[in-house]
């Protein structure tokens, strides 16, 4: 009876010690969300979007990309902007006669 007294007292003892602690203001979590959130903002901070460039009708995807890479090149000669590393992603779903979105990617 002793010893069970003693732990009881031990424990409460450590209970307040518990509720004494600091109380953390963000979770590990919401810390690494945060951080990951960073990460892709700056992935993406380059890129740009070129809305309504006119799909090739009939030509395969390396032609399409052909085209794009093209587009972006006077885009960029217009701009004087020489020496432009970059890659060229389309965006959305492909419908016959419709302008869409245009991803070049620094």
């Amino acid at each position: 009876m002793y010893y069970s007294r003693d732990l009881r007292t031990r424990e409460k003892a450590l209970e307040q010690k518990i509720l004494a602690l600091p109380q953390p203001t963000a979770s590990s979590m919401d810390i690494e969300c945060i951080i990951q959130e960073i990460s892709e903002r700056e992935k993406r901070k380059s890129n740009i979007i070129i809305f309504g460039s006119n799909e090739l009708s009939s030509t395969t995807k390396a032609d399409q990309t052909s085209a794009d890479a093209d587009l972006v090149r006077d885009i960029c000669s217009t701009l004087e902007l020489d020496n432009i590393d970059f890659k060229t992603t389309r965006l959305g779903k492909y419908e016959p006669g419709k302008g869409y979105l245009f991803h070049p990617r620094a």
